[in-house]
């Protein structure tokens, strides 16, 4: 199935991604359902089948509150039955309820992890110094960033509700722990990324 053309696309420096990884047997993978709990299917769901061979995929940790290891697919997309717990908002408000839902999964490999850690505060303080460029970049975009955190405080955020999110490179490049993971990649020129073409320079320097 063809997608309409999303806003990293045209920049081969946008290839990054945030997601909650799982694993299933003795591999990692990336999974999301294919409808929300009212069987409704959203946007945010569809953007696992947007990951391609040789991105890059963050992984968020919930319960230490970090990114915590990069991985990259090593595998295809795949329609799956898998289990998940259903928002209250979305399941007439009853709490932990479970539901064998059709969902996407990706095996991941090359699985590293990052060391020390990147806990939130640490992005907080990131992106609020780059607010005015990321708004900037939805602007000239005219679309969503399918960004992961809330902008909250200089020294507070949270990872919005979902399982796949976009980075987009001006802000992987303000912290060094996901940055020294971009110099790896051969793919990667900050040069090429939508930032640089599109957020006006006065706007990419962090407070």
């Amino acid at each position: 199935m063809s997608h309409a053309p999303a806003w990293w696309d045209p920049f081969p420096a946008e290839r990054f991604w945030l997601g909650l990884p799982s694993v299933e047997g003795d591999v990692m993978h990336l999974a999301t359902p294919q409808l929300d709990g009212r069987h409704v299917r959203t946007r945010s769901h569809e953007l696992i089948r947007r990951v391609r061979r040789g991105d890059v995929v963050f992984h968020y940790d919930e319960v230490r509150q970090g990114i915590v290891a990069w991985s990259q697919p090593r595998g295809r997309l795949e329609r799956r039955m898998l289990d998940w717990t259903i928002d209250p908002s979305e399941s007439g408000g009853r709490r932990d309820e479970v539901r064998a839902q059709p969902s996407w999964t990706m095996p991941l490999g090359h699985v590293t992890p990052i060391e020390p850690m990147v806990p939130l505060d640490q992005v907080a303080r990131a992106q609020w110094g780059l607010f005015p460029a990321l708004r900037a970049l939805e602007d000239a975009v005219g679309a969503p960033l399918e960004y992961p955190f809330a902008i909250c405080s200089p020294v507070e955020t949270l990872v919005l509700a979902g399982h796949v999110f976009k980075l987009p490179a001006i802000l992987i490049e303000r912290i060094p722990g996901l940055a020294g993971v971009a110099d790896q990649m051969e793919w990667f020129s900050p040069a090429a990324s939508a930032g640089r073409h599109l957020v006006p320079a006065r706007t990419q320097v962090a407070a």
